[in-house]
C-alpha cells in the first residue's frame, strides 16, 4: 500500500513545523516549502505528485493565489488537492478568489482532526 503524499506550503516555520510534524505521525510521506516559489518547483518538477496540497494562502513573493493559477494552467488535475489555509479569509482579495476555486479553506487557527477530515475527503485512505 503506497504511502499517500502531502506538500506543505507556508512561510511561518512554526506552522510548516507543526504541520509536517502531523503528517508525519498520521503517516504520510511529506514535502515541506517555505514560499510559493519553492512550491511551484516541487509541484512543476519531476517528482511524485502529493496527493495532497495545503497551501497557506497569504505569503510574501509568490501567494497561494499564484501558486494555485500557476498550477491551474499547467497541471490542472492538482487543483482538487489544494487547501488552503490562512487568517484572513473575508478580505476583498480572498473573496475574489474564493469565487472562482475549487478547494477547500481552513481559517487559522484550525483544529488538525478538522484538517484531517479534509484530507481524507481529498484523498481517502487506501
Amino acid at each position: 500500500m503506497p504511502q499517500r503524499r502531502v506538500l506543505v506550503v507556508d512561510d511561518e516555520p512554526t506552522i510548516r513545523a507543526a504541520l509536517v510534524r502531523f503528517f508525519s505521525r498520521q503517516g504520510f510521506d511529506v514535502e515541506e516549502a517555505g514560499n510559493g516559489q519553492q512550491a511551484l518547483e516541487v509541484l512543476l518538477g519531476d517528482g511524485p505528485e502529493p496527493d495532497v496540497i495545503v497551501c497557506d494562502f497569504r505569503m510574501p513573493e509568490v501567494s497561494g493565489a499564484e501558486v494555485y493559477a500557476r498550477i491551474e494552467m499547467e497541471k490542472p488535475d492538482l487543483i482538487r488537492r489544494f487547501i488552503f489555509s490562512s487568517g484572513d479569509v473575508v478580505s476583498g482579495e480572498h473573496q475574489k478568489f474564493l469565487e472562482r476555486a475549487v478547494c477547500p479553506v481552513l481559517q487559522k487557527p484550525f483544529e488538525l482532526s478538522r484538517l484531517r477530515e479534509v484530507v481524507d475527503r481529498i484523498a481517502p485512505p487506501s
